[in-house]
């Protein structure tokens, strides 16, 4: 008789994994979402005077985190450790040429730091940079932290099955509104912008569709490595931190440049890409999930 180490799944589990593979977006999604804005959103109410929710700091660091974690115990619990075999295989092996990660990093110093000349163009000093060294160490620290702790869920799990379902190009759509709505109660609770805020999110929100279709023009073009989006996160992450972070609250132009230029950008992408951009035709037995 040959003894299991693991003990049988009882009927209850199997129709919970069952359930949970066929609902797994859906199941993503929620729980990211009420991980994060049920965190955020208190503190953020409680910046604006309403409520007196006291957040930890860890807490609201963590709850920025969600989307992979989520992503990597619903995968773990739905589909077992091939699963997640998949998105580490996905994740350590960069499979893409050099060159690639050279314009994921140069790509948004560029882009982000012309931005700053509309200044110069309106009468506006440019403001005093840090030292460029503090953007390159900014894109290392940020690597590990919003790049590998949001693009496991974004990209490697979201808009992975997506795209089995639609066209990329439909699916990019999706992943940035989802994407770009989960950001609103942590800028609600940080200000950043102070009475501006508002306007910057609904800038932010925009610049996440031109955003989302690089970004899946990246994955597929790397045969859906994660680690060419993940660098290319924290390169955008750092570069904005970097040019925009001295300029004084509320001055959005520059920002408002910088989106202008990505719809620009992936609107030539789409045009030489198509809607595809780079990847595959859904298959139409593909079950949800």
């Amino acid at each position: 008789m040959t003894l299991s180490h693991e003990p049988p799944r009882s009927p209850s589990i199997r129709w919970a994994r069952a359930w949970l593979e066929h609902h797994l977006l859906a199941a993503f999604v929620v729980v990211t979402y009420a991980w994060t804005w049920g965190v955020n959103l208190p503190a953020a109410l409680a910046t604006h005077g309403i409520g007196r929710a006291h957040i930890s700091g860890g807490a609201l660091t963590l709850a920025g985190f969600a989307p992979s974690i989520v992503a990597l115990v619903l995968l773990a619990f739905a589909s077992g450790r091939v699963a997640v075999r998949d998105v580490w295989h996905r994740l350590v092996h960069a499979g893409a040429p050099l060159a690639l990660y050279v314009l994921a990093v140069l790509g948004p110093i560029v882009s982000v730091g012309a931005s700053l000349l509309v200044l110069p163009a309106v009468g506006q000093p440019i403001p005093q940079l840090k030292p460029w060294y503090d953007m390159l160490l900014g894109i290392l620290f940020l690597i590990p932290l919003t790049g590998l702790f949001e693009e496991i869920g974004w990209r490697g799990l979201l808009l992975d099955r997506l795209e089995q379902r639609m066209s990329p190009l439909r699916a990019s759509a999706v992943v940035a509104a989802l994407w770009g709505l989960w950001h609103i109660p942590m800028y609600l609770r940080l200000m950043p912008e102070g009475n501006r805020t508002p306007l910057f999110i609904v800038l932010f929100v925009i610049s996440t569709f031109p955003l989302s279709v690089l970004f899946t023009w990246v994955y597929n073009r790397t045969e859906r490595r994660l680690l060419p989006v993940i660098v290319l996160h924290a390169a955008i992450d750092a570069s904005v931190g970097y040019f925009f972070a001295r300029l004084p609250q509320g001055e959005l132009r520059p920002f408002t440049a910088w989106c202008a230029f990505l719809w620009v950008l992936a609107g030539l992408v789409v045009l030489k890409q198509g809607r595809h951009l780079g990847g595959f035709a859904p298959t139409t037995d593909f079950k949800i999930g």
